[in-house]
């Protein structure tokens, strides 16, 4: 059995362990899957209400993607009017990205990075004080905080050279040493490879 095939709908699991509160999830058709990378068509409600940190509300039509690789620490979201314009794109941070039928499962690491095309700074690194709540509840190892910043630095440096239209080597992954045994001890605890499931 294919893990996705096209139209098919998708629940994004985007889970942080340290909030109480109803799960998150993320929903999207398939648009697309090569094996490694997912993009998924969605589509949005709430007209006039606002998109997290793209200082933009939302219209009727207004349409996106999502795009994740296996073994991801970013995902990407693209928003766009029904005329095509861009509203805004914001990469989130997380845990490697497992794909699972007709599921995605990973653990949000709080910090994001977006683009924003009508800014005079179009770039920002986002939600810093959320991950450093997290490392204080003492359920996210500060190493793994460290890991998240890195990847997020490295994601805005790319962003600031990039032209808004052209390709973006968009996924980024810490450094080898980044990944510490007390990150490995994390990734292995949060989601579990018997169950497929976010703990």
């Amino acid at each position: 059995m294919p893990l996705f095939t096209p139209g098919q709908d998708v629940a994004v699991h985007h889970d942080k362990p340290w909030k109480h509160g109803r799960p998150i999830r993320l929903h999207g058709t398939v648009a697309s899957f090569d094996g490694e990378t997912l993009v998924l068509a969605r589509r949005f409600r709430g007209v006039g209400f606002p998109y997290d940190g793209l200082y933009a509300r939302k219209h009727a039509g207004d349409s996106g993607t999502l795009e994740v690789t296996r073994g991801g620490w970013v995902s990407r979201r693209r928003y766009v009017r029904r005329t095509g314009a861009l509203i805004g794109e914001s990469f989130n941070i997380q845990t490697p990205a497992r794909f699972l039928p007709g599921q995605v499962l990973y653990v949000d690491l709080e910090v994001d990075v977006v683009y924003v095309p009508h800014r005079p700074e179009p770039v920002e690194v986002q939600d810093v004080d959320d991950l450093e709540a997290a490392v204080a509840s003492g359920l996210l190892p500060p190493e793994v905080a460290a890991a998240a910043l890195e990847v997020s630095e490295t994601l805005a440096a790319r962003l600031r050279l990039w032209d808004g239209q052209g390709p973006l080597d968009w996924d980024v992954r810490p450094a080898p040493e980044a990944l510490t045994p007390a990150v490995q001890r994390f990734l292995a605890h949060v989601v579990s490879p018997d169950q497929g499931s976010v703990t």
